[in-house]
């Protein structure tokens, strides 16, 4: 060996060569669509679910920002009775019951699952990262996050309505579980921003704070009646939607604070609801038949 020659493990010119990174960025692209990575997260979302659920069974009358946080029950004109919260129980056992569902072999042929799956574990991890924002205070960051959660809950029943089931289990387990959080979020989001209304001191023209309380059940209701006539799970979304919109009119007609103008703006957005997403689920019934 001459003494020009390279010497062994180095490059043309004598150079080592670079370092090689352990996993190319098509082989991390090709790991995340595999069914293995999809059930993955899907099993993350579930642990999450079910440290939620835990909490909330734990804790009476629902979540601990329910009794003595910014959730309670008289913070705002918007803010929900406090056992109203106990629809985070069947809504996160249906959670649980889409992690079982994805981990069975039979969920291997359901572009359902494979479409959802990503969402649906977003929507987790921001509704988790939500209620510990709620708990801890953060205001600000409690409005970002409502808002990330709930549009995380829309792209997955949006996926999921794209898609075709391979059967009414798989239809509804992909679709039941986010079509309650989604419902149920839509209020709490106007809840959320509520509080951040009043704590800002927001009133802009002078208007009366009831009528400002009243425009926003009249939001709820708007943004209710577009999930029930574009999302599937509609009847589920609004159930919930009317569910939490009752649990208001409760507070505001028997509670504290009194707003006998909001709790009846709430009970007829309620009724509005519920009435809107069963002609819509009947009009698509209807349809398909025909």
């Amino acid at each position: 060996m001459t003494d020009n020659a390279p010497k062994p493990g180095t490059g043309r010119l004598g150079r080592a060569p670079r370092d090689q990174p352990a996993f190319t960025w098509r082989e991390v692209r090709a790991f995340a669509r595999s069914d293995f990575a999809r059930r993955l997260a899907v099993l993350l979302a579930g642990v999450l679910a079910g440290v939620i659920l835990i909490k909330v069974m734990n804790q009476p009358g629902g979540l601990p920002a329910a009794t003595s946080g910014l959730l309670r029950a008289d913070t705002t004109p918007l803010s929900p009775a406090r056992y109203a919260h106990l629809i985070w129980v069947p809504a996160l056992v249906l959670v649980l019951c889409y992690v079982v569902w994805v981990w069975l072999p039979f969920s291997l042929r359901s572009r359902r699952v494979a479409v959802t799956a990503y969402p649906a574990t977003a929507a987790i991890l921001l509704m988790s990262a939500w209620l510990w924002a709620i708990e801890a205070g953060k205001l600000r960051l409690s409005v970002v996050l409502v808002i990330a959660a709930w549009t995380a809950l829309v792209v997955t029943l949006a996926q999921s309505s794209r898609s075709q089931a391979v059967g009414i289990i798989d239809r509804q387990v992909s679709q039941l579980p986010y079509a309650v959080l989604l419902g149920w979020m839509t209020v709490m989001g106007a809840a959320n921003l509520a509080v951040i209304a009043r704590v800002w001191g927001f009133r802009p023209w002078q208007v009366p704070p009831e009528t400002w309380w009243v425009m926003g059940v009249v939001a709820v209701l708007a943004v209710a009646m577009a999930l029930v006539r574009y999302l599937p799970g509609r009847l589920f979304i609004g159930g919930a939607v009317a569910w939490g919109l009752f649990a208001v009119a409760y507070g505001r007609l028997l509670g504290q604070p009194r707003a006998y103008l909001v709790g009846v703006a709430c009970v007829v957005s309620a009724l509005l609801i519920l009435a809107a997403a069963l002609a819509v689920l009947a009009w698509f019934r209807s349809r398909n038949r025909h």
